[in-house]
């Protein structure tokens, strides 16, 4: 009891002097009425940063300062904050560069897409098997998240009878030589979800940690999708893989428009399936796109590679990941593919990739 008591004396200090620091940073004490968030919703603060509302006392002194702005209600005496998500605070302080997507003619049908331009998605990379005197097999894509990190699909750790060992990022094409040389990373850790069991398509996501390179120029991280709601339907599909089911490797970057399909609507299409890969249907950590005109879609060798959403200037930045491609019954198949939703895993996620955020 008497710990007990001291705890909730800790609590009731902390709050008044993080109130304290409200009055002297703001001058007043921001409390939104209207909005009475409870703890665990999520919110944003002035900035329009993503956060969770959080009990002042566990949210990490790193992230309390730009967190303190927006309070989500109490517990009791506590201040529940909105704290902001570690990988939005990261995605604030990254320099983007904000290149525009090129519109993509209607005549050009494809599978995996069009072709990417040079310096278009600094985020892109590749995923490869080498071994001694042999090509490298580039059988998966990924997506830059930090320094050290790739993002790509669990299954793309366990394809093969060995794991993965290369990641070539910074070119449109794999093979052929272009105006700057690839950057390849060493893949130094495989961490793969622990919810992951092949042959099931649940948790289908991983983090490759990679060998840091001092040329990071033509590279930049991708911002993680902070949010459960997907703004609007239009999406951005792409991948190294093949053009046509069973087809051979493509080895150029093509990518391509797809469209999000709404949860409801991708668990009904689902809903009916017994097999291995989708015992349970569709799950939170699941999310479907398709092509309304069943002309695009991503297909095999383009597995791991990023799902996109670009923004309205509501947000700061325009591009976020939002999917890993997973799972497809063919390709341009009477089923829309499925991608690991990336919101779903964000603690998962930041607590590795980002730990001195939770210091």
């Amino acid at each position: 009891m008497k710990n007990l008591c001291l705890l909730s004396l800790s609590a009731v200090l902390y709050t008044i002097l993080f109130t304290t620091q409200l009055l002297t940073i703001s001058g007043q004490f921001t409390y939104e009425q209207e909005t009475d968030l409870h703890l665990g919703s999520e919110c944003k603060n002035e900035v329009n940063l993503t956060g969770v509302c959080t009990k002042a006392s566990n949210c990490p002194r790193v992230k309390l300062n730009i967190s303190a702005s927006k309070i989500c209600s109490f517990d009791g005496t506590e201040a529940i904050v909105c704290c902001i998500r570690t990988s939005h605070l990261v995605c604030y302080n990254y320099l983007f560069w904000e290149g525009k997507i090129r519109e993509i003619p209607k005549q050009q049908f494809f599978i995996a897409g069009i072709l990417a331009k040079p310096r278009q998605f600094p985020h892109m990379a590749a995923i490869g098997w080498k071994e001694d005197g042999e090509d490298i097999s580039w059988r998966c894509g990924g997506s830059l998240i930090s320094r050290n990190f790739l993002l790509t699909a669990a299954h793309c750790s366990t394809s093969r009878k060995i794991p993965p060992n290369i990641v070539r990022a910074g070119v449109v094409n794999l093979v052929k030589p272009e105006e700057r040389d690839p950057v390849d990373f060493d893949i130094e850790r495989i961490i793969v979800h622990p919810g992951y069991k092949a042959p099931s398509t649940y948790h289908d996501i991983a983090l490759f940690e990679i060998k840091p390179v001092t040329t990071f120029d033509d590279l930049k991280p991708i911002c993680l999708w902070p949010s459960k709601q997907i703004i609007g339907s239009d999406l951005l599909g792409m991948g190294f893989g093949t053009r046509s089911f069973g087809g051979p490797q493509a080895n150029e970057l093509y990518v391509g428009p797809l469209n999000y399909v709404p949860q409801d609507q991708c668990q009904i299409a689902f809903a009916s399936r017994q097999s291995e890969e989708l015992s349970n249907g569709i799950i939170e950590g699941q999310m479907c796109a398709r092509d309304r005109e069943n002309e695009r879609d991503t297909c095999q060798g383009d597995s791991g590679g990023p799902l996109q959403l670009s923004t309205d200037s509501s947000w700061r930045y325009k591009t976020y990941l939002v999917g890993i491609t997973s799972y497809g019954e063919g390709c341009l198949g009477p089923s829309p593919g499925i991608y690991t939703r990336v919101y779903a895993y964000l603690d998962w996620i930041e607590r590795i990739v980002w730990p001195a955020y939770f210091a």
